[in-house]
């Protein structure tokens, strides 16, 4: 069943739904509530829809997906087989991209010009400086790349020996001179094997690995001689006549590549390692810092404690002296009531004996006696 026959029939159903529920409700709801009751069917219907619509996305990309996957591991298995040779209808072996490369410099002695035994002059920073032997100019130009290899104990071999130096570039050339530069900085190994070099020979080209050379043409003596040089774990593999050709030169410029990943990851890591030592000598500091801070904070501590003890003490006393002199001055305050009951006590008795005596005399001694019992009355 189609995603739009699906579709009509859920909204249908929603159509129907939402009818009966309207027809039933309209006598108890409101007209508002039966809108919202509607609209929000519909809404439910629209985004059962964009859901549909995803979903039939998402696989629709996640075929698109596998359907990619696929080719390209077909286009992968074949860009495979074509670089590295593959067997075709009959089982026989086709040659593959490097191998047609290979066999097409061997024809041609792609490998380029050779100079063998060159006496290493000196060495400095990884630049390297050689001079040549024999009349004949050498030909090499400013900027031309040459591939080094280390004469020393070349016919010994073994899992030890590494004669490939690295890839060079002309830095500066005279008539028997050559100052020579890599193209890669070298890491301390390296610079440690440039500075044992006595003798070097030069490559115009990285040499061409050519089965035949351990199978076709030696001897069983030579071919266990060719074969004693190079480490165990890839003798019984050079032995094939059969074997897939290396691409030397894909080889080394992948590892150079790698090598300069591997050294810029290295160096920003020892950066970030450098920041992380100088954040926490930042940090010791502000511990040590806090630490002295706290002390110091903490000697204030032990100062305001005691000044707040003494201060309590002190207020302890005021306190006594504040009770001490609240009860004498309700003393003072009682001692004065008392006098003021005696002194007017004594003031009615006084005015008693002036109104006695004053009553026979004329009226301006009434007059007196009047003023001075108003003046009485005032005090």
């Amino acid at each position: 069943m189609e995603l739009s026959q699906i579709l009509q029939i859920l909204v249908g159903l929603l159509v129907i739904l939402a009818g009966v529920c309207w027809f039933f409700s309209w006598k108890t709801w409101r007209w508002h509530t039966l809108m919202m009751v509607v609209l929000n069917f519909f809404a439910a219907a629209g985004f059962a829809y964009l859901s549909m619509r995803a979903l039939k996305t998402d696989k629709e990309w996640r075929n698109k997906v596998r359907e990619l996957e696929n080719t390209y591991a077909k286009e992968e298995a074949t860009r495979q087989a074509l670089l590295a040779g593959a067997e075709n209808a009959d089982h026989a072996k086709e040659l593959g991209i490097q191998q047609l490369k290979a066999e097409i410099n061997r024809v041609t002695l792609g490998r380029g010009r050779v100079w063998r035994k060159a006496k290493v002059a000196g060495t400095m920073n990884g630049d390297l400086s050689i001079e040549l032997e024999g009349t004949d100019p050498h030909g090499l130009a400013p900027k031309s790349v040459v591939q080094v290899f280390d004469d020393k104990d070349l016919d010994k071999g073994g899992e030890d020996y590494v004669g490939y130096l690295g890839e060079f570039k002309v830095k500066g050339v005279t008539d028997k001179r050559i100052d020579l530069t890599p193209s890669t900085p070298p890491g301390p190994k390296d610079a440690v094997r440039l500075s044992n070099a006595t003798t070097v020979s030069l490559y115009e080209m990285m040499p061409i690995d050519n089965a035949d050379a351990y199978v076709d043409g030696v001897s069983d003596a030579m071919r266990t001689g060719l074969l004693g040089k190079l480490p165990a774990a890839t003798q019984a593999e050079f032995a094939k006549k059969d074997r897939p050709l290396n691409d030397y030169t894909y080889s080394f410029d992948n590892l150079r590549r790698q090598l300069i990943e591997v050294r810029a990851a290295s160096d920003e890591t020892f950066r970030e390692i450098g920041a992380l030592k100088l954040a926490n000598t930042q940090a010791n500091e502000s511990i040590a810092e806090e630490k002295a801070e706290k002390t110091a904070l903490a000697a204030d501590l032990v100062g305001f404690q005691r000044e707040s003890a003494a201060i309590g003490a002190y207020l302890e006393k005021l306190k006594a002296h504040g009770v001490d002199l609240q009860t004498k001055l309700v003393a003072t305050f009682r001692a004065n009531q008392t006098m003021a009951a005696e002194i007017t006590a004594a003031s009615a008795k006084a005015l008693e004996q002036i109104n006695r005596r004053s009553m026979a005399q004329d009226t301006p001694a009434a007059e007196s006696n009047a003023a001075a019992n108003a003046f009485l009355k005032a005090q």
